[in-house]
């Protein structure tokens, strides 16, 4: 109560020290330090809070809520391989926990390892739906596009499922699919995104559907969507006068 009174005083100093005297009274009661590693974590001190909360996990039974705070200030901190070690062992020791899944499939992502991460999230979806868009997402950035479009198709969500469709087939260069998605695309109010808008507008010139370029050309209005509706025309244009180039 003493921590508590100073923390809510904004005087942390005095709240750790109040931590501290208790730990040292009570040295078999974990939970002065499970509240200092928490107070660590509130003030954006990750690296601190991980050291901390390392010792208060082989101390202490742990709580899930305890891993995932502890394992993501370890992210946070840059310390990934400690954060996946200890992530890891959440997972096992919590299987069923969507968050202990989430912070260890995205230490993963950070690190570069996107299909681990990807393989994670995938797994996790039995328990969250939504996780297969975020699946299918990292798939994607993986290059992994044909795994990606299979689980595009359990996607609930029907904004989030054509506008990841859309762009997993212009990335397998399937451009006439994509142009074919345009009253999917407008029934489901996408066409209102500016970036949606090109991406239709770009399908439909690669499939050598110029006039229906020019007419999503026509919609862009942003700076930079602007200047590529531009590049697109010009490229039209280069087309018509010579085919053999564009062929």
């Amino acid at each position: 109560m003493k921590a508590q009174a100073y923390w809510q005083l904004q005087q942390p100093r005095e709240a750790i020290d109040a931590l501290n005297v208790a730990q040292k009274l009570t040295p078999n009661d974990y939970r002065f330090m499970r509240r200092k590693v928490f107070y660590l974590l509130e003030l954006k001190l990750y690296q601190e809070a991980a050291q901390l909360g390392k010792q208060y996990l082989k101390l202490s039974e742990g709580k899930d809520s305890d891993y995932i705070a502890i394992g993501n200030a370890l992210r946070l901190s840059k310390s990934y391989q400690e954060a996946l070690a200890i992530m890891e062992a959440a997972r096992l020791k919590f299987p069923k926990n969507v968050m202990i899944a989430k912070v260890l499939a995205h230490t993963y992502i950070d690190i570069g390892h996107l299909n681990s991460g990807a393989f994670i999230l995938e797994q996790t979806a039995q328990y969250d739906p939504k996780l297969i868009a975020e699946a299918a997402e990292v798939y994607r950035r993986a290059g992994r596009f044909y795994k990606a479009l299979t689980l595009n198709a359990g996607i609930r969500d029907q904004q989030v499922k054509l506008k990841q469709r859309l762009s997993v087939f212009i990335a397998l260069k399937r451009y006439e699919q994509a142009a074919n998605m345009k009253k999917s695309l407008y029934r489901n109010v996408l066409l209102n995104d500016q970036n949606i808008r090109y991406a239709l507008a770009y399908a439909y010139f690669a499939s050598g559907q110029f006039d229906a370029a020019g007419r999503q050309i026509d919609f862009l209005i942003e700076s930079e969507l602007f200047k590529k509706g531009v590049e697109l025309r010009r490229m039209m244009a280069a087309c018509k006068e010579e085919p053999w180039q564009c062929s």
